[in-house]
């Protein structure tokens, strides 16, 4: 495989335009940096995503608060707010730096989920 670049594999050449969703499905994820500065200096928080407790991504660093866009929980209703960019870093922003847990939800009936009622059967 000597010579052969990185763009050159059969599903690159399948994906093509890797802006184009319809060959390839995608997580989407929220980086937010987080600049911290007093008066003599400044930086930003990173995270090292560490190999034994992560199977995805492991050993990558990256700012902070990072995550998964997703709602937090299954029904309906979190569906139509928390696909909300700043709804979202907020959360990761609890989760990350005031250790609030995070936020996997529940639904209590099962028959709220996406709005589906046994009664529209």
């Amino acid at each position: 495989m000597e010579g052969r670049g990185v763009l050159d594999g059969p599903y690159r050449r399948y994906i093509d335009d890797p802006f184009n969703l319809t060959r390839r499905s995608v997580g989407f994820g929220i980086n937010t940096l987080t600049i911290r500065r007093d008066a003599n200096r400044c930086g930003f928080y990173m995270h090292r995503r560490d190999k034994n407790n992560v199977t995805e991504a492991p050993e990558v660093l990256h700012v902070v608060p990072a995550g998964e866009f997703t709602p937090s929980d299954v029904g309906l209703q979190a569906l139509r707010t928390d696909f909300d960019l700043w709804r979202n870093i907020v959360r990761e922003y609890a989760e990350e730096f005031l250790n609030v847990e995070e936020a996997y939800g529940e639904v209590a009936d099962p028959s709220t989920l996406f709005g589906i009622h046994p009664s529209a059967n």
